[in-house]
């Protein structure tokens, strides 16, 4: 079984807290309290070691035997599977037909790590790694075996959208895939629900507008869908209770915690310190890639299609023979920059495009950066600019936007050097001449601009 969908949008979540505590109940069947658990977590590296680890434990073997089996024959996992579960049931005291009707629940967390393996401490997985522990999987879950002639595992792949493409490249895969199941983002009830049901679990009390404040800063504009939102929310509700008051979550706690915007900038924050120089420049252009500025001025998300940033649409794969605008040079920072960002929630890719998940994420650890400024500073500007160009600023806004010149303020401080062109582009979006006082002397544009 695959379990997708965007970053952020809870499918560890639906596993851990829903899936879990199900079978414990015997919800999916009474016979299923007693089936043995094992997760997989962000399989890197050596994803058949970790297997075979899990099953080396529950069967009472040496890995090293288990490991050199699976790497030889994967496509007889289920025989391993199989004696690892009754090797347990035995151990556990179930009954000889307890034993045999007994299934592995394994669960892949974060899958897609197969493919890309990010943890810097560890080798990135080959392809044949991946085949091999597809090869295994797949015989667990479906070659039937035993007495009762039934499969030895119940595998659960939680997956990326933006990496279906990906595991489509093995046939193996493709029953699986064919009938996914998808995990969209939360809507506002769902997620006032995620606050207070587990505090409520907890035998924690909510302050009356808690739960309003954070829905409040967790929303993104009218309508639009909570997309990866779970792990901002997880982090702000971690914060709000190392401040409770007693058995309270109250505001003022909130309120000192920073909120989402501090725990996203706290994330972006560390997310920047990963990357190496090449990386960080490749950081702050794809920011720059993923920015628009909207018609009041304010800075704004915009979604990019992969192929502007040089990222393949069939397997992920970044493209270096066509790098999006500003990118050249940087095409294997990028690939860092997005695997980095995406885990921490903070870039939200699918198969078409990329974006950035949250406002919140233009963080103060890119705001004194070259090239960044103009993003940081529109915002507190734009009123001030606007004043100027529409009373008759505007000759001396053009001139202090083409020439950086420090002694008008409002626009003296965005032009970084070097980079006058997309701080020109960036201000011509958030004023455009239709704006401008009627009695300018000339129409403006970009090539007067350039030539003054």
């Amino acid at each position: 079984m695959v379990v997708t969908g965007a970053s952020g949008a809870g499918k560890s979540s639906l596993l851990r807290a829903g899936l879990w505590p199900a079978l414990a109940q015997g919800k999916l069947s009474e016979q299923a309290r007693q089936w043995p658990r094992g997760v997989l977590d962000r399989p890197t590296s050596a994803p058949l070691e970790r297997l075979a680890t899990l099953l080396a434990g529950l069967a009472g073997l040496e890995v090293t035997s288990v490991l050199r089996q699976l790497a030889d024959h994967p496509e007889q996992c289920h025989l391993l599977v199989r004696q690892a579960v009754e090797a347990d049931a035995v151990r556990r005291g179930l009954s000889g037909r307890e034993a045999a009707a007994s299934r592995l629940l394994l669960v892949i967390d974060q899958f897609e790590e197969v493919f890309t393996g990010v943890d810097s401490s560890a080798a990135v997985s080959s392809e044949g790694q991946a085949a091999a522990l597809i090869a295994a999987l797949h015989a667990a879950a479906t070659r039937p075996c035993g007495p009762e002639q039934i499969p030895a595992a119940l595998v659960v792949l939680a997956v990326r959208g933006d990496y279906i493409d990906r595991c489509a490249g093995f046939r193996l895969l493709a029953p699986a895939l064919a009938q996914p199941f998808i995990v969209g983002p939360m809507n506002e009830p769902e997620l006032r629900l995620a606050i207070t049901g587990p505090a409520a679990e907890a035998g924690l009390e909510l302050e009356a507008g808690l739960a309003d404040d954070i829905l409040a800063e967790l929303r993104q504009g009218p309508g639009e869908p909570l997309a990866g939102t779970l792990p901002l929310l997880s982090q702000a509700m971690l914060t709000i209770w190392e401040h409770r008051e007693g058995i309270r979550l109250t505001r003022r706690g909130y309120g000192r915690t920073g909120g989402v915007r501090q725990a996203v900038a706290a994330s972006a924050d560390a997310a920047y310190r990963e990357l190496d120089e090449d990386a960080k420049a490749a950081a702050r252009r794809l920011f720059h890639q993923l920015t628009t500025v909207t018609s009041d001025g304010i800075p704004a998300r915009r979604a990019v299609p992969r192929a502007v940033l040089g990222i393949g649409g069939d397997d992920g794969s970044l493209a270096p023979e066509d790098p999006g605008p500003g990118l050249v040079g940087h095409v294997s920072g990028v690939a860092r920059v997005l695997e980095v960002f995406t885990k921490r929630r903070l870039l939200v890719v699918d198969r078409e495009t990329v974006q950035i998940a949250r406002d919140a994420c233009w963080w103060a650890g890119l705001s004194c950066e070259p090239g960044w400024r103009v993003i940081w500073r529109v915002t507190p500007d734009t009123a001030s600019c606007s004043r100027m160009l529409t009373t008759g600023g505007a000759m001396a806004g053009r001139r202090a936007i083409c020439t950086g010149a420090s002694g008008w303020p409002a626009f003296g401080n965005w032009c970084p050097a070097g980079r006058p062109t997309r701080t020109v582009t960036l201000i011509w979006r958030a004023f455009p001449p239709s704006s401008w006082a009627p009695r300018s002397p000339r129409r403006l544009g970009p090539r007067a601009c350039a030539g003054d």
